[in-house]
This record gives structure tokens, sequence and C-alpha cells, in this order.
């Protein structure tokens, strides 16, 4: 079972938001984050819009939107949500779609997966399956220590740090820093870490 967990929360046990269930085998992570992106955090804040297509810019430059409006970050990311849930919303429902795009709606909602773990502090607890907690909480020893001596393994991403060189109306321009992960504390018991070294590389950390 995979677990969502939202840091402008006070209580993580209460919470979390399931991902992957037994009744949910067709539902990808991606997905998930997909509708949580666009249903609550860009409605919630919408100010992060022009952040995320910077990121993508910065980081994800050979990606292809279905249409780009550069003055209008918002619609351009609520357009390629659309065409990509429907797509995948086809597929559950038995009829027809396009393969290739459910495999742009992966590297799409990967990308966003991404981009909230690193910025907006979202964890998962279970990822892919297995018993991985996937972070960039700088405090994720303290978080989730509940889980760590049960087995779980920790893996930290980077953070990013954002820094706006302008902005008039929509229209936004900056750049991300990356703040390297460093090894948690020790907790008095051995614990599986491993740390991001260069991007999407990870590296176990010696006892």
């Amino acid at each position: 079972m995979e677990y969502i967990d939202d840091n402008n929360t006070m209580s993580i046990e209460e919470n979390f938001m399931t991902i992957h269930d037994s009744r949910q085998e067709n539902v990808s992570h991606e997905w998930i984050f997909l509708n949580i992106f666009v249903k609550s955090v860009l409605k919630r804040d919408p100010s992060l819009a022009p952040k995320f297509l910077i990121f993508m810019e910065q980081f994800y430059p050979y990606y292809i939107f279905y249409r780009y409006a550069y003055a209008k970050p918002l619609e351009t990311i609520i357009l390629e949500y659309s065409i990509l849930d429907y797509n995948m919303k086809k597929k559950n429902r038995g009829l027809a779609y396009d393969e290739k795009d459910l495999i742009k709606l992966k590297k799409f909602g990967s990308i966003i997966m991404e981009f909230l773990i690193r910025y907006q502090s979202y964890s998962i607890i279970g990822f892919s399956g297995q018993k991985i907690i996937l972070t960039a909480r700088s405090n994720a020893e303290k978080v989730f220590d509940s889980y760590l001596s049960k087995g779980y393994t920790l893996q930290k991403m980077n953070k990013i740090d954002y820094h706006r060189t302008f902005r008039v109306s929509f229209l936004e321009e900056g750049y991300f820093d990356i703040l390297r992960a460093l090894p948690m504390e020790d907790l008095g018991y051995p614990i599986d870490e491993l740390i991001e070294t260069q991007p999407h590389v990870y590296v176990k950390v010696l006892p």
C-alpha cells in the first residue's frame, strides 16, 4: 500500500492519502500526483504554476506540451492534464486509447511528483510497492521514525530552492538551486538509507 504525505499538515498519520491498494491496480502513482497537483495544489496556490513550468524548462527542457502558452502557465498545465487524464479514463473503462498518451502521462506525472517532493515537501511511503520512503525532508528520521523502525528504507531526494528574477502579472522568470541531501541522525538502530548524489542516482549511506 502506498501513501502520500503533505507537509502542510500537523498530523501525518491523519493526512495520508491512499495511492495504491488492491482495488486500484490500474492506478499509477504518476496519475495520482497529476490529479493532486491540478485538483488540489494548484487550486490552493495558482502561483505554483509558473514555478512548475520553470522547473520543467530547467530540468526537463525536452518535454513537449500539447499546447504551451508562456503567458498562461495555469492553462498550459490544465490542458495537458485534461488530455492525459481523459486518455487514462478511457483505458480504465475498456475504451480505445492511445498508448503514447499513457507513456506521456507517466512522464508528466513523474515530473510533477518530483516537483512536489523536492519543492513542496511531499513524501511517498511504500514507493513502487516496496518498503521505501521517498522524500526530501530534512527531518525525515523524526517524521518517519515509526516506519524506519519497521524496516523501511529511506530514499532521500535533493531539495530545490526557488529564486525569482522577474515577475509582471502572470509572467515570471527564475531558477532553482539544488540543495544536497544530508545523512540523517543516528536513531540507535540500523537503517537503510539512500541519498541522491546525482539526478536520480542514489548511493547507500554506510553505517
